[in-house]
């Protein structure tokens, strides 16, 4: 039997963890279900995509300084002006 100086021997590898065993099983399942019901797949991911993005304009706008003249305007009507402070 001839062996190489440099080489070492291999362990082999671990056994795969639970948690990572179900996330794969719960990926491959979701892949299954978009590809089986591409529409309804389509309208889960624009109800999660307007909801980030309405999460993120108004945490915005809670952000911004107290005191600041807020306008809202009602086309033909008129234009509201109001400012919003803490107690």
């Amino acid at each position: 039997m001839h062996t190489y100086p440099l080489s070492q021997t291999a362990s082999p590898p671990d056994d795969p963890s639970p948690g990572g065993l179900l996330l794969f099983a719960a990926l491959l399942g979701g892949v299954i279900l978009g590809v089986s019901y591409p529409l309804y797949s389509l309208a889960a991911l624009a109800a999660v995509g307007a909801t980030a993005a309405f999460g993120r304009t108004l945490a915005a706008r809670l952000a911004r300084p107290p005191g600041r003249v807020r306008t809202v305007r009602l086309p033909g009507v008129a234009k509201i002006r109001f400012t919003v402070s803490p107690r």
